[in-house]
């Protein structure tokens, strides 16, 4: 079934408003009238079906002879062609996807090129670009033209967009002004969802998220001998208190009833006596993977964050504690740093 095919189904039986996200095949011949024209007719088959919003990605794609991982840098870059639909598509709503830069020029594309900058603005000048690609604003501001999508760039590099609430959006400050400001807030967020499983006698494996689970894990210590290291109580005599007030407790844990996995069928004995698993902890540290992007310490940070993650026992402490051990082996002076407020940092270059 057809894209236009599957909104014109559903127009009459949901309220949903789609949108649907494109690519360009590079087979297709640039400078024939006629495949342009049934590049429009696409849209517009999708149009006479009820969509209005459309996620465009300028970059094109060879269907054949390259890879993914290729197909995301090689292809050239067209913002024009997008700027085109936009103007032939009035009533509808674009955005903008593929090879933005930095803050500097996701602001530049979304208002254009004309938009009135306060005194910390900058302007964006098109680098010299592979591959023959045209990455530049457009000149001015399409109303239709709703906004751009960052991916890699979020991924790779997310403290480029720490000044994106004032910068982008117009708030008069940001939520976070230091990469530690950023780490706490996010540990906090991880600490809730992926708790640590170091010290309960539950045999299930972490496997999803621990807020969708109907019963939540019960701690028996409010630390073990590995994370100990980042409670706020960790004496001798705090210790011995804690086994004598939780000794009860943890005798009279039911682990028939307390679970956060999905597949409680796995035992931790399959698992290497490892009760959170490797893509939980992959999947916390992603978002967070390249906050020290071009700053001192970062292959250090990365290292660290892939040998701590790989530790069966420190595994076991969360995702949380994995992110603070690695925090501790950088600079304290790169985390408190304060983000660069103006938009201007340096061009971010796409991985791949």
């Amino acid at each position: 079934m057809n894209g236009h095919t599957n909104v014109k189904a559903t127009e009459n039986r949901s309220l949903t408003q789609w949108a649907i996200l494109q690519r360009r095949s590079l087979e297709e011949k640039e400078k024939s009238e006629l495949r342009k024209f049934e590049r429009y007719t696409i849209v517009q088959r999708l149009v006479d079906a009820g969509c209005r919003r459309f996620v465009i990605h300028a970059r094109k794609v060879y269907t054949k002879g390259l890879s993914p991982a290729k197909n995301r840098t090689i292809p050239p870059l067209d913002y024009t062609f997008v700027y085109r639909l936009i103007e032939f598509f009035p009533h509808c709503d674009f955005w903008l996807n593929g090879g933005l830069m930095n803050l500097c020029h996701a602001r530049n594309i979304a208002y254009g090129q004309s938009a009135d900058f306060n005194q910390n603005g900058c302007s964006f000048v098109c680098p010299d670009t592979p591959h023959g690609s045209c990455i530049l604003p457009p000149k001015k501001n399409y109303t239709n033209l709703r906004g751009v999508m960052v991916g890699r760039l979020a991924r790779d590099n997310p403290a480029e967009l720490a000044d994106i609430d004032r910068y982008f959006y117009g708030e008069s400050t940001n939520p976070s002004h230091s990469r530690r400001e950023v780490m706490d807030r996010y540990i906090q967020f991880i600490e809730r969802i992926y708790p640590r499983r170091c010290c309960d006698d539950d045999v299930m494996i972490t496997c999803g998220i621990a807020m969708d689970m109907e019963q939540q894990v019960t701690h028996y210590a409010p630390y073990c001998s590995i994370c100990r290291e980042f409670s706020p109580c960790n004496s001798l005599s705090f210790d011995n208190e804690v086994t004598r007030h939780f000794h009860k407790q943890k005798e009279d844990i039911d682990t028939n009833h307390i679970t956060i996995s999905t597949h409680p069928g796995k035992r931790r004995k399959e698992h290497n006596h490892g009760k959170i698993k490797s893509g939980i902890v992959d999947r916390a540290i992603q978002p967070v993977l390249g906050i020290l992007y071009g700053e001192r310490g970062n292959n250090l940070f990365r290292r660290k964050l892939h040998q701590l993650s790989r530790d069966m026992a420190v595994r076991n402490c969360g995702p949380a504690f994995i992110l603070r051990k690695s925090m501790a082996a950088i600079n304290e002076e790169v985390w408190d740093t304060p983000f660069s407020m103006n938009g201007t940092s340096a061009s971010y270059i796409p991985s791949k």
